[in-house]
């Protein structure tokens, strides 16, 4: 145990355990690494699973117990995650030169919400996801791709 020491180096399984909001320390040390340039920052989502409780009547899910609300919770975290990334790339664009920071977020809708991505079982179902979201998002990615040629 390190109890009361500095620890410089830590290992999780899972970035969100210590930073829910991974954007906000790449695009904080970036701009302290190479100050005063332009950036441009692809988020690519981890896909949003439906909301079970939008499409359940009231009279079903007051009924619910704690097992079947884990799932509407995961998805609700996830999503508080991607929102905070876009939050933070809003107010560093809105504090930042015209044109300084520019961001694209990709994501898809997705149905099974329990891919585990430590799991090699489940590497088939990644490369599905990893596929639709290409696939769902070409126009734009071209667009981030001819962006990033002129930027050379």
């Amino acid at each position: 145990m390190t109890i009361g020491k500095d620890v410089s180096h830590r290992y999780y399984a899972d970035a969100g355990i210590d930073a829910n909001n991974p954007t906000s320390i790449i695009l904080l040390e970036t701009i302290r690494e190479l100050p005063g340039k332009n950036y441009y920052v692809l988020i690519l989502g981890a896909g949003t699973s439906p909301l079970n409780t939008m499409e359940t009547d009231y009279r079903s899910l007051k009924n619910w117990g704690e097992i079947s609300w884990t799932q509407d919770l995961i998805s609700n975290v996830q999503r508080s995650m991607d929102n905070q990334q876009l939050y933070t790339l809003e107010i560093a664009r809105s504090l930042s030169y015209k044109g300084q920071i520019i961001y694209n977020y990709l994501n898809i809708e997705i149905i099974d919400s329990f891919v585990d991505p430590f799991n090699y079982k489940d590497i088939d179902k990644l490369k599905i996801l990893a596929d639709r979201l290409i696939n769902e998002n070409q126009a734009e990615l071209d667009r981030v791709v001819q962006k990033l040629k002129q930027r050379g």
